[in-house]
């Protein structure tokens, strides 16, 4: 009886682990309804991110390593913005604009010296990221 028991039990353990492995290269399941870039992520990120992130073209006294993605003379090019939202973190399971905006493995969390942002705003970013951050929707 205790045989079949430990057998019983390493299956079942064996079993767990197999069903719990990530493979890298997965595709990620956008959760909910599509987020509209123009509509819902560009507002966001023009109020919370243009102070420290854009063009210093325009504003000399920013610091020019603070320019991440907000380009142009109205600091309307996004065209960095998806690469940036996109590329993963040291941990990867997460972006690196993840990783900022919660505050992940210890890094300063965006936006800089200001109040965290609101969690429902955070989901809808995390969720626009898990949708392949579209800039053009």
């Amino acid at each position: 009886m205790k045989i079949i028991l430990t057998i019983l039990v390493v299956t079942t353990f064996i079993g767990v682990v197999v069903s719990c492995t990530y493979h890298k290269g997965e595709e990620l399941v956008p959760i909910g309804p599509p987020v509209h870039f123009e509509l819902e992520i560009k507002p966001i990120i023009i109020s919370n991110c243009l102070i420290c992130h854009a063009d210093t073209s325009t504003n000399p006294d920013k610091n020019p390593n603070m320019v991440w993605f907000l380009k142009g003379p109205n600091h309307d090019d996004f065209s960095e913005l998806q690469e940036y939202a996109l590329m993963p973190s040291i941990n990867s399971a997460y972006t690196i604009m993840q990783q900022r905006i919660h505050g992940y493995d210890g890094v300063t969390r965006m936006p800089y010296q200001r109040a965290a942002l609101p969690d429902t705003i955070i989901a809808k970013l995390d969720r626009w990221i898990r949708q392949g951050a579209p800039v053009d929707n």
